[in-house]
């Protein structure tokens, strides 16, 4: 075997192991019309109040209080105040959910399903079967191959972008490259589908019309994130990153990656934009650790590099914050370091860190509050200190990034499987 396909092989093996360890500190989820937020901001739960109240000094000794001691009645009372469900379990491969208004929709190695929010009740199965490059990129660096507009679920398939009708899981639409390249993620916009390609081009589709716009040549591979905001298209290639016109496809500025990001073992993880700048996460699974870099919006120019880092995982930018899980793995591979870093978003001086010891999973911000999965259910913290105010408490090991809308909390949660020492069952958990 020559050295390149042994290198390439051994960046596969850790990327997967990196991946699997990483799986609970969440990831990102793609955005779009009527579904939840993919930079996990949101706005106040009316649920809040409805959690239970963490005990002074150490959490687990209070909660361990609460379930045994006088508060045990408080506890019952608060948590018939809420409307839940749990699904039954959803797999052992699944790559993510998305919720809309009344749906719950989750997706895997080989079939979507969506759920009835209200009660949970499975309303359709769809059997699909990625190609091979993008279920390692699913699994290794979440990528985004699905995304929903309007009421239909639109998701790549090799040499075609397939839409299938939200209610009924029916294809109503599809697209198909003529040069039979594969389409890579996907973003829909004000009824524009944008898709990267295997032929390094970025794609612009109209919808109602199933025609080609315009594409992009982007000289490389292009990674499956794709933002949209005012008007502007951002997409990140191997070898740089590009602002383009919606309309027109047209380049607004284009950037060349700083050299020490031009590697083909480092893989975008993670690309989010505010209102003035363009937040980019890069990993390099082979050494296992991440570089955060922030871009201009207006002309691309590098702001700020976050280095030293572990494995960034979970990026948020909130209006005043920038936050992340950094996981390192010095110590043992199998036990890594978990540590929630919070920074300032004017000078990117770190505020606090809250190091987890490997308790934590995925996080969200709803208002002032960190939601967080951790055993045994998700526990809120204070977003100016970090600390622990209250917890839903859930029968869980771990979970993905909470989705927290006005009046309700979904979540993918994680619970290891009894009749195996390894091995996790997946379930979907409804709080309303």
């Amino acid at each position: 075997m020559s050295r390149k396909k042994v290198i390439i092989l051994s960046a596969i093996a850790l990327a997967l192991i990196g991946c699997s360890l990483f799986y609970f500190i969440g990831r990102s989820r793609p955005a779009s019309k009527g579904a939840n937020n993919s930079n996990h901001v949101y706005e106040k739960s009316s649920l809040e109040d409805k959690a239970t109240a963490m005990g002074e000094g150490d959490s687990s000794k209070a909660v361990s209080q609460k379930e045994n001691g006088d508060d045990s009645k408080a506890v019952s009372q608060k948590e018939k105040e809420l409307k839940s469900w749990t699904s039954n379990v959803v797999g052992d491969n699944v790559i993510d959910i998305i919720t809309g208004k009344d749906y719950v929709l989750y997706y895997t190695f080989d079939k979507i399903t969506l759920l009835n929010k209200s009660d949970g009740a499975e309303k359709w199965t769809l059997p699909v079967k990625w190609n091979g490059e993008a279920a390692l990129r699913m699994g290794a660096v979440h990528g985004k191959t699905l995304d929903v507009y309007d009421g239909v679920v639109y998701y790549s398939n090799k040499d075609k972008v397939v839409g299938v009708d939200l209610n009924t899981g029916k294809e109503v639409w599809s697209y198909k490259d003529p040069y039979s390249f594969e389409f890579m993620g996907i973003k829909v916009s004000s009824g524009i589908l944008y898709a990267s390609s295997s032929d390094s081009n970025l794609y612009a589709i109209n919808i109602k019309e199933g025609k080609s716009l315009w594409k992009y040549n982007m000289e490389s591979p292009s990674t499956d994130f794709i933002d949209v905001q005012d008007n502007l298209v951002y997409c990140c290639s191997y070898k740089k990153i590009d602002a383009i016109y919606s309309a027109s496809g047209r380049c607004k500025w284009s950037m060349r990656k700083s050299d020490d990001i031009v590697n083909s073992m480092i893989t975008v993880t993670s690309l989010i934009s505010d209102k003035d700048r363009i937040y980019i996460s890069y990993t390099d699974y082979m050494k296992m650790t991440s570089i955060l870099k922030v871009y201009d919006k207006k002309d691309g120019k590098e702001i700020f590099t976050f280095k030293d880092l572990g494995m960034v995982s979970n990026l948020i930018i909130s209006e005043d914050k920038v936050l992340f899980a950094n996981v390192t793995y010095e110590k043992n591979i199998n036990n890594p370091a978990i540590e929630f870093s919070v920074y300032d978003k004017t000078h990117y001086n770190k505020l606090y860190a809250i190091k987890s010891n490997n308790e934590y999973g995925g996080f969200s911000i709803a208002g002032d509050v960190i939601y967080v999965t951790c055993k045994g259910g998700i526990k809120l913290l204070d977003i100016s200190n970090g600390k622990e105010k209250s917890m839903f408490k859930l029968d869980i090991d771990s979970g993905l990034s909470p989705i927290v809308d006005k009046d309700s909390i979904t979540l993918l949660g994680i619970k290891q499987k009894k009749e195996s020492s390894e091995g996790f069952n997946y379930y979907i958990y409804h709080l309303e």
